[in-house]
């Protein structure tokens, strides 16, 4: 006998925003780092974006924004980007501050990241302390990329999800989706929700999601050997699933995120690093950055490069 359906106050809305709804100097940091995996090329590198070492003097954890470790043969070579985005140009106090930041917490190389770039003395002096000084503003435009924004479809439930949950046998709880990690929470059930709906086969999403644009879809996903999940009876025992049915109603939304066009450059000797159009996307489960850069003569690359991802789940639609 069927159960009734859980109470339907599992709700998600998800949005894309203009701007990574950080504070300044966050957003740098953000910046820097997703230019740094884009443009890693080295197997042995791990990427980690804040990372914090242990001061040698006080015991005491101190935080640096992004850390590259090279995974060298015998031992590691660690390389820290401290991001300032500050309203002036990058001084000699805080080429040194950092440096000695640097030597305290066992980092092999640093190097200073600045939205404004560097006075002339703060340059003369990091290539003394060999700190490495790199720029990364914002300009107008490139001339191989002409498009302002793009455009995002969004998908949003307005309705649900609803879980409804046949037991192999009766069980005298009201029944929750269980796995080995507890009881599933109402963000890892909508998040299956979602990984359902993305998992619908291509024309099936092509058309319920042109109709989704003008008015609400409903959608019934259905999984007949569902695996992984149980309840729990009052005495503790653990009850199998034999059917799981998913029920939601969404509808798409359309808007625009305009690209920000970067240039990452190297002030010691002048080289251009990187420069990318790059428009930041926050959708619910899906967060990244998506990237166009300029490869090979008149081929552009489109990248996406995320920050957040989701465990797959198993579920068919009705």
């Amino acid at each position: 006998m069927p159960f009734p359906e859980q109470p339907s106050s599992i709700e998600s809305t998800v949005k894309v925003t203009n701007c990574y709804g950080m504070k300044p100097g966050e957003q740098l940091q953000q910046l820097v780092e997703t230019l740094e995996r884009v443009t890693a090329k080295a197997e042995n590198l791990r990427i980690e974006s804040p990372k914090r070492f242990r001061d040698k003097d006080t015991g005491q954890l101190r935080e640096h924004d992004v850390v590259l470790t090279f995974s060298m043969q015998h031992h590691e070579l660690i390389v820290a980007l401290e991001c300032k985005d500050r309203s002036r140009k990058i001084g000699v106090p805080e080429i040194e501050a950092f440096k000695k930041k640097c030597e305290r917490t066992g980092i092999h190389r640093g190097i200073v990241v600045s939205s404004l770039g560097f006075t002339q003395s703060a340059l003369k002096k990091a290539s003394t302390m060999d700190i490495g000084c790199f720029s990364l503003s914002e300009i107008e435009k490139f001339d191989w990329c002409q498009a302002p924004r793009i455009e995002c479809h969004i998908r949003e439930i307005i309705d649900g999800p609803h879980f409804k949950i046949f037991p192999r046998v009766p069980v005298d709880t009201n029944p929750a989706l269980y796995n080995d990690g507890g009881c599933l929470t109402p963000e890892q059930l909508r998040q299956i929700a979602f990984d359902c709906i993305h998992k619908r086969p291509d024309d099936t999403a092509f058309a319920q999601d042109e109709l989704a644009i003008n008015s609400p879809v409903g959608i019934r996903f259905i999984d007949s050997n569902p695996s992984g999940v149980y309840v729990v009876n009052s005495d503790g025992e653990q009850v199998p699933i034999c059917r799981l049915e998913i029920t939601l109603r969404y509808q798409v939304k359309t808007c625009s995120v305009p690209f920000k066009f970067c240039q990452y450059v190297d002030e010691d000797t002048g080289k251009e690093i990187y420069r990318s159009a790059l428009a930041p996307i926050s959708a619910g489960e899906i967060q990244g950055d998506i990237l166009l850069h300029k490869v090979e003569g008149e081929y552009i690359e489109v990248l996406f490069v995320p920050r957040q991802t989701l465990s797959a789940t198993k579920v068919i639609q009705a």
